[in-house]
């Protein structure tokens, strides 16, 4: 592969989509800036302690969770959840 007339070399990316494709297995979870939005109400609540089930560390900055109890919600479902980053979480909810 070339980038800027250098040559560069794919190591490793193979495995990291492997890893990665396998939800079950992921401990260290970034989501900063993706724009997520969580539904409490949702019938499919559950999936994330189906589909998630060895993250230890979370980070949801950045994104449009509106009150403290979805991020409750979330974490609920995280047994092994041990640290959890919520920096600039964007509040959609008016009064």
């Amino acid at each position: 592969m070339r980038i800027s007339g250098k040559t560069a070399e794919e190591v490793g990316f193979e495995k990291i989509g492997r890893q990665q494709s396998q939800l079950h297995t992921l401990k260290i979870v970034a989501l900063d800036e993706l724009l997520v939005k969580h539904d409490e109400s949702a019938a499919d609540n559950h999936l994330i302690s189906q589909t998630c089930l060895s993250i230890t560390s979370l980070d949801l900055g950045w994104n449009l969770v509106e009150t403290l109890s979805e991020v409750a919600s979330i974490c609920a479902q995280l047994d092994k959840l041990r640290s959890l980053t919520i920096r600039y979480v964007y509040c959609t909810r008016t009064s």
